[in-house]
């Protein structure tokens, strides 16, 4: 994952801020960017934070893809929880209702 990491760092300003140590303090926050990255028959899910400014990752299969990817990348608000390898390991889609006019 770090070698990804280092090569999105130059595709993504946002990346090279953010705290990138093999081992860091589990957290959780609001995501700003979120995409996924194949490699090597592997799919990782990576998104961004602002606040605290780091990033977090979760592994997952095309199954993962095909059941979630559509929420992922079209809800308003993601929240994240990782671990201390960034590892995500609770996620939530947040989604913006709108009350009916009746």
């Amino acid at each position: 994952m770090e070698d990804i990491i280092k090569r999105l760092s130059d595709l993504l300003p946002g990346l090279k801020t953010a705290k990138a140590s093999k081992k860091s303090e589990p957290g959780c926050g609001w995501v700003s960017k979120s995409f996924f990255v194949a490699e090597d028959n592997r799919i990782f899910w990576v998104v961004l934070l602002t606040e605290p400014a780091t990033f977090a990752f979760l592994e997952v299969s095309p199954l993962w893809v095909q059941y979630f990817a559509e929420l992922v990348l079209e809800s308003p608000h993601i929240f994240v929880c990782w671990n201390s390898t960034h590892k995500i390991d609770f996620w939530v889609a947040a989604q913006e209702k709108t009350e009916l006019a009746m």
